[in-house]
């Protein structure tokens, strides 16, 4: 049986292979090209993924406690949120100040991430490295975000290809914790 959670992790996937696709661009397009326009709707094709992960974790149960889970997941959600205004913003008018906007995103999905990996780590729902999912994501962005002063080229790259990789896991552990809640298996 197929749940919305199943549903969800898959838009998911799709949304961390768009990511990894934007990493692969960025080879092409290196920054400061890849922060143009048209990039600027993959990239925010890519966010909307990452929401659709975090629905699938949160709708397979996959945290305790309960509301701990739900304050991380709703954190990254209004992070990831911000990020696609921020997007669409930047499409109207190429010329705004994005930067600040975009950090305040970043703060937001990275503090949702820690504490929705706490919750799957408190949790006895999961075992095994699917627990450690969110966490996993969050070690891909704290290795993508620093590098885009030094190095804005790597940054987009590794933005790309190592936390879209990052959120692809996450989306499968998602979909599997999905169909063993609905089979009534718990790993």
């Amino acid at each position: 049986m197929n749940s919305g959670a199943e549903t969800a992790a898959r838009l998911g996937r799709a949304g961390a292979v768009v990511q990894m696709v934007y990493g692969l661009l960025a080879v092409v397009f290196p920054h400061p090209r890849i922060t143009e326009r048209p990039f600027e709707v993959v990239w925010a094709l890519a966010v909307a993924g990452m929401i659709a992960t975090v629905v699938a974790w949160l709708r397979a149960d996959a945290g305790r406690p309960r509301m701990l889970g739900l304050v991380g997941g709703g954190l990254t959600i209004v992070g990831c949120s911000i990020r696609i205004v921020v997007a669409l913003y930047g499409l109207a008018r190429p010329e705004a100040a994005v930067d600040l906007p975009i950090v305040i995103s970043i703060a937001f999905m990275f503090i949702g991430l820690a504490l929705l990996g706490i919750a799957a780590l408190r949790s006895r729902q999961r075992t095994g490295g699917q627990r450690w999912a969110p966490l996993i994501v969050l070690a891909g962005g704290l290795v993508a975000a620093p590098l885009y002063d030094p190095a804005p080229v790597a940054h987009f790259i590794v933005l790309g290809l190592v936390w879209g990789a990052t959120w692809f896991l996450m989306a499968s552990a998602a979909e599997v914790a999905a169909r063993e809640r609905s089979e009534g298996v718990t790993s």
